[in-house]
């Protein structure tokens, strides 16, 4: 009985220096936030970040609630992803992960920006300022501003996502100026707003444009004013305009 006595105590003991240790940390001056950075972001400013937060200066460090921090930031349309880590004994960092135009939907003259998963980051009056596709042969049935957009032929959502990965992951990155799937077995991109290529459906997509594509046009030299045709699979066929 004694044994079981000295080992409460010593339970005891513990769990009141926790409280204690707690209590200090979460009331101590020295634990209040006194500097917030932001990393990560260019388009979003970190002002915009900090105030959608609700972080704020002064705050117990161990107060914050980093998940509905996480949760309110991601709310701005251009956050793709969002960590936040405390640095004792009073500063807090927000590494942000923006998303980036991908391409752009005119809709009667209002153009819709969407990024590489279909999400709509803005609606403008005019085309987006760096080099991205417009989106042509699609109408959007509803386009809420940080939702992903609803294609009327939904089909073409997931074709859409998995042409920007090839295109993103190509040698055409930053060239091509029009993407067109109004038809989804006679897709076309276009680049630099003088080479069409016709891609076909979506079989093989990666080879049609990583491999006969990107070859044929380092053959083509510099005056690639035309059609490239890999839509068969297995050839390019170049027709010069």
């Amino acid at each position: 009985r004694a044994r079981r006595n000295k080992i409460r105590r010593k339970l005891l003991l513990i769990c009141l220096i926790i409280v204690v240790i707690v209590l200090i940390l979460t009331h101590a001056p020295f634990m209040k936030i006194s500097k917030i950075n932001c990393f990560g972001n260019e388009k979003i400013s970190s002002e915009d970040i900090i105030s959608t937060s609700k972080i704020c200066k002064g705050n117990n460090i161990f107060r914050v609630n980093k998940n509905k921090a996480i949760e309110n930031i991601k709310e701005l349309p251009y956050v793709k992803d969002v960590v936040i880590r405390r640095k004792l004994p009073s500063t807090m960092n927000i590494n942000v992960t923006e998303c980036v135009v991908s391409s752009y939907v005119n809709m009667k003259n209002t153009y819709i920006y969407l990024d590489d998963e279909g999400k709509i980051l803005e609606k403008s009056d005019v085309p987006p300022q760096n080099v991205c596709p417009i989106l042509n042969g699609v109408t959007l049935t509803e386009q809420t501003v940080n939702k992903p957009a609803v294609f009327k032929n939904s089909k073409q959502f997931d074709i859409y996502k998995e042409i920007i990965s090839v295109i993103n992951n190509s040698k055409f990155q930053g060239k091509i100026t029009l993407i067109d799937i109004k038809d989804i077995s006679d897709i076309k991109i276009t680049v630099n707003n003088s080479l069409q290529i016709i891609i076909g459906d979506t079989n093989n997509l990666d080879y049609k444009v990583n491999f006969l594509a990107s070859g044929a046009y380092d053959s083509i030299g510099d005056n690639r004013n035309g059609t490239l045709d890999v839509s068969h699979g297995n050839n390019a066929v170049y027709k010069e305009v």
